[in-house]
């Protein structure tokens, strides 16, 4: 006989969730604390407190990505002359995604590189009349965040898979009328923004976003400085989980006919992306690039 006083004092728990019983195929332990925002909600996440840092990291990058800017767009002249002289180039039928990294290993030089790199494509593409859109992924919190305390409180089983608050931004959403780029973008220069990578997912993301229709030609641009990392997952899942992951979405999404291109700053990044390339200094940042995008963009 189990008396009343007991069930009260230790009521019948709930059965743990079920390990995975492969821990190598990618799956996610609960996605219920992602987000997606526009550039203009990032305070509503992170705050203000940073907005003294933030300006100026603002004029810091003002004073130095002019120039660099500046050479990119002449080493670009070029081949906007010879896209645009061909007739057979249809702008209306090409979209290209720009996904930023947002990782903490971003910030300072890097931050100021990958914004200048999106500044001057999104430039280009404005010229050739290209649509385009800029976006950044990063997570919401250090530490796993709501989905690791989710975890625990459900019995910490193996294998959880992805365990982590996904933050994915929209800085310039895709449309036929975009105008040069705005100055949303800037928010990657604040530190407490850039967190940690979940990069296969982020291009899952960046890949729904298309437009459905009309297109001849998808070209999804990631600009990273490293492989994907969140230490909760990775603490808790096969060491490759992540990896392996980008490295079958990247498969699957070329597959579907969309254009996969890496952009590796001070990184070779052509171990997960094999058209890519790698750039160490801002210098660079005009001819690499353009020899890289040039010829995807020339009608075959």
């Amino acid at each position: 006989m189990v008396f009343p006083f007991l069930k009260k004092l230790f009521p019948p728990q709930p059965p743990l969730p079920p390990e995975n019983l492969n821990p190598d195929e990618y799956h996610i332990f609960t996605d219920k604390f992602d987000k997606e925002v526009n550039a203009n909600e990032i305070d509503l996440h992170i705050g203000t407190r940073d907005w003294p840092a933030w300006a100026k990291a603002r004029n810091n990058y003002k004073s130095i990505a002019q120039k660099w800017k500046l050479n990119a767009a002449q080493d670009w002249e070029a081949g906007i002359s010879r896209l645009l002289a061909d007739p057979h180039f249809d702008d209306h039928r090409i979209a290209i995604s720009i996904l930023i990294d947002h990782s903490g290993s971003m910030k300072g030089d890097k931050a100021f590189l990958a914004c200048a790199i999106a500044e001057v494509l999104a430039s280009v593409f404005y010229k050739l009349g290209v649509q385009y859109e800029i976006l950044g992924f990063t997570t919401s919190t250090w530490c796993g965040g709501s989905s690791r305390r989710e975890w625990i409180q459900s019995g910490s089983p193996n294998n959880p898979g992805r365990l982590c608050d996904l933050l994915h931004i929209i800085y310039e959403p895709f449309s036929k009328k975009n105008a040069k780029v705005g100055k949303s973008i800037h928010n990657i220069f604040r530190e407490k923004l850039l967190k940690e990578n979940v990069d296969g997912e982020a291009l899952i993301w960046a890949s729904t976003r298309f437009p459905k229709t009309g297109l001849g030609k998808r070209i999804l641009i990631v600009v990273s400085d490293g492989a994907p990392v969140d230490d909760s997952t990775l603490a808790c899942n096969p060491k490759d989980f992540l990896c392996n992951h980008l490295k079958e979405v990247i498969a699957d999404l070329t597959a579907q006919d969309i254009n996969i291109v890496g952009i590796g700053l001070k990184y070779d990044i052509s171990r997960y992306y094999p058209y890519s390339t790698s750039i160490s200094t801002p210098e660079q940042m005009g001819t690499c690039v353009s020899k890289l995008l040039v010829p995807l963009l020339t009608p075959k």
